[in-house]
This record gives C-alpha cells, structure tokens and sequence, in this order.
C-alpha cells in the first residue's frame, strides 16, 4: 500500500528543508530576531538597558569599548570568517547621569549586518526586520529596490523620530544587508 501525501504537505516540507539549508552557519533565522524586535519594539526604548537587553535578546552579547561615560555598545558576533563580520547585531546606547548622580542607559540605535547566497534572501531578511519595526506595507513593498534606501517615520504620539538606513552589498559570492535603525526625540519649536 503506497502512502499518499497531500502536495501541500509535500511543498511545505520542500521550502523548510531548503530554507534551513539557505542559512549560513553562525547566522540567525530571519524570523527570530523578527520577533525578538517586534518584543523590543513593544517597549519604549528609553526603558531598554544593556542589561535588560541581554535578558531579551536571543544571542550573546558582548560590550565593545566606547566611551563609557555617554555612550556604550553591545554587539553579537555570530559569523566572523577571515576577520570580516557577515552575521551580527549592535545596540547603541545612550548613558546619562540623572540629578542623584545615577546612571542611566537608553537604547538609541540598532544596527544589523547579515550575509546570504543570494540578493533576494538579503532583500527577505531586510523585509522581516523592517515589518517587525512597523515599517507600513507600502514602504516595505518598496525595501530592495534600490542597494541603498532610506526610510523615516515619525511619531507625534510618543515624539519619537524613526530613522531606518538600508544598504545591499555584493562581496564575492555573497550579498550582505547593512540595516540600521535609530530613535530620536522629534524636537518642536
């Protein structure tokens, strides 16, 4: 008796098996810092610390010498081949000191560098991360359009401004995704 499988069932089994294999060793799934971000992004970021972020965040961070005083970084170091970095993330943080002299720390910037076989799995990867910062669908219609793009929203409601730079770049064989993103303070008149 043959066993029948339903071919979407067999599809199904197909496209995870080859989106396992695209992955490069070191390197994250897409979908998990998709959603590591959308939890990121569902608190305010002047809340964020370093080390709260190293509760939330799903890779090993690792502090990187900055100056201590107004500005500190976390990074992960997934995939580093030859010296070169193809797969990571870096947090910037703004430190200050409030009127009792304690010190205090606020996530500014997110910067995420990611390497792939192909332009189109950078251009995915890009799309991910860019709706799990509530980029609008039109805008991310629109990401991997060109190799260089920028998008802006801002907020009246929480007065934040939203910078996101995103940049594709073939190297050899590979394509990497340069994103960054960055909250800042809308300053009124």
């Amino acid at each position: 008796m043959k066993a029948i499988f339903p071919v979407s069932l067999l599809v199904l089994i197909l496209s995870t098996n080859s989106g396992a294999q695209q992955l490069l060793s070191g390197c994250s799934d897409p979908r998990l810092l998709a959603s590591h971000v959308r939890k990121l992004q569902a608190t305010r970021w002047s809340e964020i610390s370093s080390d709260k972020l190293l509760r939330l965040w799903p890779t090993n961070l690792e502090p990187v010498c900055v100056d201590e005083k107004s500005s500190r970084t976390v990074v992960s170091r997934r995939r580093v081949i030859d010296g070169e970095l193809q797969c990571g993330e870096a947090f910037n943080f703004d430190v200050t000191n409030d009127s009792g002299g304690h010190e205090r720390e606020q996530l500014h910037s997110i910067s995420f560098h990611y390497t792939a076989a192909t332009r189109k799995q950078v251009v995915s990867m890009s799309r991910a991360l860019l709706e799990s910062f509530g980029l609008p669908a039109v805008d991310l219609e629109r990401a991997g359009e060109k190799d260089q793009q920028q998008f802006q929203r801002m907020d009246r409601a929480t007065d934040l401004s939203t910078v996101i730079d995103l940049r594709f770049q073939h190297r050899g064989k590979m394509w990497s995704l340069f994103l960054s993103v960055g909250q800042d303070r809308i300053h009124t008149e």
